[in-house]
């Protein structure tokens, strides 16, 4: 057996992050999302700066579910971007 093969049944990616990492990456990115929608939600006027204000999270949500493989993290995949999704409301 390989070490290659070995190292992707535990998650670790060649030339990627493992799944641990991709977690945490994810995880990160809402909550540093979230604390700046709430600081950018008192300084920014509603309308349309406040939608400008939101687009770098926006982004950043829709290209979370990205960091997963497809065919070993399904439900990871299906969490993830239905639970930006619903964070994000």
């Amino acid at each position: 057996m390989e070490w290659a093969h070995v190292a992707e049944i535990f998650g670790f990616k060649p030339g990627g992050l493992g799944y641990v990492e991709s977690l945490s990456l994810v995880l990160t990115a809402q909550i540093a999302g979230a604390l700046y929608l709430h600081a950018a939600s008192r300084s920014v006027a509603p309308g349309f700066p406040r939608v400008l204000a939101a687009l770098p999270v926006i982004a950043s949500n829709l290209a979370a579910p990205l960091l997963f493989t497809r065919r070993r993290d399904e439900t990871t995949i299906v969490l993830v971007a239905f639970n930006t999704a619903w964070l994000t409301r």
